[in-house]
């Protein structure tokens, strides 16, 4: 499964995520079960409404969110965050998609394969 991080997401992964190594490990591991099993009960993936009904999201922590989309074989990321800040009244916006380029030095989310 190709992996897309939209630049919304890599921003917030990098204020959010990455400088709490617990949650940056937990990360990780839920990425890597969503990718095996997006149905995994621990994943708690549901259908979001409203304004943002056509994206999904599935839970890192009690309280940590990813908002994405899954169309054919890629999954696009396009928020990460605790509930109040990923599903804020206002408006997602998603326009700028990147597929994620590895660094020497790693601020960004692990690569799954």
């Amino acid at each position: 499964m190709e992996i897309v991080y939209h630049k919304q997401f890599l921003k917030h992964y990098r204020l959010r995520i990455f400088p709490h190594k617990k949650l940056d490990i937990q990360f990780a591991e839920r990425l890597k079960l969503f990718v095996q099993d997006s149905t995994h009960p621990l994943l708690k993936d549901h259908r979001l409404v409203g304004k943002k009904k056509e994206y999904r999201a599935f839970a890192i922590t009690g309280d940590i969110r990813v908002v994405y989309k899954k169309e054919n074989d890629t999954l696009f990321l396009y928020d990460v965050g605790t509930h109040p800040q990923v599903y804020a009244p206002s408006p997602l916006r998603f326009g700028g998609l990147r597929r994620h380029e590895t660094s020497g030095k790693r601020d960004t989310p692990p690569e799954t394969k």
